[in-house]
């Protein structure tokens, strides 16, 4: 069952958020909705996700910089705020300005994203965890995550029953893995090497047993 709401941001989060860059209001009119699972549009790639991101848990990406492999994300992030659900997208680099055209241009509804800027996301905007209202986070290039931040975002993940998406700007090692993280997906641009062509994505944990092919194209 779908319902109309206005929910409003909590003032003492808001003026959280608002001390690390968020750069949209306190209130927001969406449509409330329980999904279990998260999509991308892209049948191929929700496969390869277990059948879409499950809300309720954690995922890593290996996604160095300059590989464009953010366009995968913002493909899930597009349907996200298409359903009329918040997302929150927390930035570790002070370097990285968000330009909402773009975003926009992407698929990206700009009414139901915030933005923030934190190198130590849990620390600086643990609040933000503990309140039931982004349906999916994104954590993009985050600095040296404790275990214990980890079973933190875990634990509130399930507890919130959203998604929680941890961008690393490194590839992911099967060697030394995170147990906190439910599925952990390296992503590399195809081997013909023609930027902007697409990408390779591997699961260091997950069910998917062989890598997927991605076109820019179908993104």
């Amino acid at each position: 069952m779908v319902q109309e709401s206005t929910p409003k941001i909590p003032q003492y989060i808001a003026d959280i958020m608002a001390q690390h860059g968020v750069r949209a209001g306190t209130a927001v009119v969406q449509k409330t909705s329980d999904p279990t699972r998260f999509f991308s549009g892209n049948s191929a790639l929700d496969e390869f996700l277990e059948g879409g991101l499950a809300s309720g848990a954690v995922s890593e990406w290996g996604m160095p910089a300059g590989h464009g492999a953010r366009e995968i994300v913002l493909s899930i992030v597009g349907r996200v705020t298409a359903a009329e659900m918040l997302v929150l997208w927390v930035n570790g680099q002070d370097a990285l300005e968000v330009y909402p055209p773009a975003w926009s241009a992407r698929g990206v509804d700009l009414r139901f994203i915030r933005f923030a800027t934190a190198k130590k996301p849990i620390e600086l905007l643990k609040p933000v965890f503990l309140e039931p209202l982004f349906r999916l986070v994104v954590l993009d290039s985050p600095k040296n995550l404790s275990g214990e931040e980890w079973a933190f975002m875990a634990r509130q993940a399930r507890a919130m029953e959203v998604h929680v998406m941890v961008l690393q700007n490194f590839f992911l090692s099967g060697r030394r893995g995170n147990i906190w993280a439910r599925l952990r997906v390296n992503c590399r641009q195809r081997s013909n090497g023609v930027r902007g062509d697409g990408w390779q994505l591997e699961a260091v944990r997950g069910t998917a047993r062989q890598p997927l092919d991605l076109r820019a194209i179908d993104m």
